[in-house]
């Protein structure tokens, strides 16, 4: 017993040092590789010096952005990433709370503590992590009976995110599945929805019914579909799905048997991490323009395996969880950088591109197309803010893409938009503006 928990004890020591040596350098290094990571700052910064709350995008993470007000004027990026870090640990011993009454909790913790993933979210100045946290507490917190602090914590995780309130729905069956009665559960949910509306209610008054609007995508069902998949494949990473589906044919007798219980079926925690599986994987093919959307997936996926793998099965899932953060394999262009270290060299790639945009060659009477608003804008002293009336030419605001973001070279006639129509490209290339994608040479115009 006393080799068991000494082991237990180097496990966690090894994967919090790996975990750390994957974390703490990305601190430093940018808000993120997100460019909604610097418009979550540049909100809080608003914030900060005006007392008024502007989200950095519809339909906000208020809670987030009100904490990080109080972070980033004085800590920049390393207090902002410092605070999400945080909320990741809080979110690792959430999760191992709620894994303990399972075999194999210690190896199942460490199997989310290193999720490429989640790592790749613990130091990036966005409300995943955060809202995660909240998330897990709040299930633990009503897993042990408390209601009431788990329902104020839903409310606080809908503050970051609000559809992390969703949680509510298997959140509710497994508290009823655990004998409360319906009228209580009810109080409850009323009261995890009034503490997240409150959030809200502000960003209502100035946005409206835009609040609730749902963007779709452009893409063609099908491309659609296949983006989709893969970024649910990303979500584990393609070397752990091949782990699962070899045990899961290895130990196909065993799994039918444990199919077979009706205590499995029963179970209030089954249904309740189920429904939490199903309810984020539904939401994220509705719309899956970003692959950290299913961050909520990944514990409760997790716990699902624990309660259908072998613990001795689970260091070759490990294995493979791990593996994406140290290599990728492109189809195209053979073995790459894993998520991880990517995410830091598209960090230190946007500092230096921050560091050179004012002093790069380009030709005067340019517009430069850069698809990043803030990430590349935000309290960049090369740049100062500018209007798209500036131009020679009035171009049709219906076809300037983010029309606040609009900057130029301090001293040049270069400006930089986030994109425009086709038809202002031609109609500013017609008036002798040289216009181009960012990455492209000086002398490719469109």
């Amino acid at each position: 017993m006393v080799e068991r928990a000494w082991g237990q004890r180097l496990l966690y020591c090894a994967a919090a040092a790996f975990a750390g040596l994957q974390i703490i350098p990305r601190i430093a290094v940018d808000y993120g590789a997100d460019g909604d990571a610097r418009r979550s700052a540049a909100a809080a910064q608003h914030l900060a010096s005006t007392g008024s709350y502007e989200p950095s995008r519809l339909p906000g993470n208020p809670l987030f952005e009100y904490t990080l007000a109080a972070l980033v004027p004085w800590g920049g990026p390393v207090a902002s990433n410092s605070f999400v870090a945080a909320s990741y640990v809080l979110a690792v011993l959430a999760f191992r709370r709620l894994a303990r009454p399972l075999p194999g909790a210690g190896m199942l913790t460490v199997l989310f503590a290193l999720t490429p993933v989640v790592i790749v979210n613990a130091a990036t100045t966005m409300d995943y992590m955060p809202g995660l946290a909240l998330l897990l507490w709040s299930y633990a917190l009503v897993a042990e009976g408390h209601l009431a602090a788990g329902a104020v914590l839903l409310g606080l995780s809908a503050g970051c995110r609000v559809t992390n309130l969703l949680f509510g729905i298997p959140l509710a069956a497994y508290a009823l599945g655990r004998g409360v009665s319906f009228g209580r559960a009810l109080r409850h949910g009323a009261v995890a929805v009034a503490v997240g509306a409150a959030f809200y209610g502000p960003i209502f008054e100035q946005a409206g019914p835009r609040l609730f609007r749902v963007p779709g995508s452009e893409a063609p069902l099908g491309s659609y579909a296949v983006t989709t998949a893969g970024r649910f494949v990303a979500l584990l990473g393609l070397p752990a799905l091949g782990a699962l589906a070899c045990l899961t044919a290895i130990d196909r007798r065993r799994l039918a048997a444990i199919v077979r219980r009706p205590r499995l079926w029963r179970s209030p925690a089954f249904a309740a991490e189920a429904g939490a599986v199903a309810v984020y994987s539904g939401l994220f093919v509705l719309h899956s323009d970003e692959r950290d959307y299913l961050l909520p997936v990944v514990p409760f996926l997790l716990l699902q395996i624990g309660r259908w793998l072998s613990p001795r099965r689970l260091p070759l899932v490990l294995a493979g969880v791990v593996s994406p953060a140290l290599f990728v394999l492109d189809p195209r262009h053979g073995l790459e950088r894993g998520l991880v270290a990517a995410d830091y060299h598209k960090r230190a790639a946007m500092l230096e591109l921050r560091a050179t945009i004012g002093g790069a060659a380009h030709r005067d009477h340019t517009v430069l197309l850069t698809k990043l608003g803030p990430v590349l804008t935000h309290e960049n002293p090369a740049l100062e803010r500018a209007s798209p009336d500036e131009l020679c030419i009035r171009l049709d605001p219906r076809g300037v893409q983010e029309p606040e973001n609009v900057h130029r070279v301090r001293g040049r006639d270069v400006y930089l938009f986030y994109g425009l129509s086709s038809q202002n490209t031609r109609r500013l290339a017609d008036a002798g503006y040289c216009v181009r994608a960012l990455d492209d040479p000086p002398g490719a115009c469109l």
